[in-house]
């Protein structure tokens, strides 16, 4: 059954436009029962569209698929919470400190030599910002912490 719905959707998706299609046929099933397609819509808006637009698209596929004329009866209620399963997101377990640390220096490239301190690494890094650039971060700072530099704030000197 789901092999003949899925030949139905692939000659829909030949013959209809491809932002048409996504939006309102390659979420829905079918299924046929006797001489009838029972066509499985999303919700009752999805249900409307399809049967007052594609009905006979779907019908001429089926035709074209199995050989026979069916008669095509759209129904909603799949996306409604009955039809959906429960969605449960995996846990992560929670790393450490040190290892999200570790994880963002190798993120970032973090190479230091032995003898620097993380002090001079992140002076080093801020000197290599352009001088408008250096002044904002170095304010933003000061705003959030009490730093030594205040006064090269004051001075005009960075």
């Amino acid at each position: 059954m789901e092999e003949m719905w899925s030949k139905v959707l692939h000659v829909l998706q030949r013959d209809i436009m491809k932002p048409s299609f996504e939006t309102w046929l390659s979420n829905t099933t079918g299924e046929l029962q006797d001489d009838t397609l029972i066509v499985h819509a999303p919700n009752e808006f999805s249900r409307d569209w399809i049967e007052s637009r594609y009905k006979t698209h779907i019908a001429n596929a089926v035709k074209e698929v199995t050989g026979k004329d069916v008669h095509v009866e759209v129904q909603s209620g799949l996306g409604e919470p009955e039809y959906q399963q429960e969605f449960k997101a995996p846990v992560r377990p929670k790393q450490s400190l040190e290892d999200r640390v570790a994880r963002l220096e190798k993120t970032l490239d973090f190479k230091m030599n032995d003898e620097d301190s993380p002090i001079d690494y992140i002076t080093g890094q801020i000197l290599a910002l352009d001088q408008q650039s250096q002044r904002q971060l170095i304010q933003k700072l000061n705003q959030e912490h009490d730093l030594p530099i205040q006064q090269w704030i004051a001075d005009d000197k960075t």
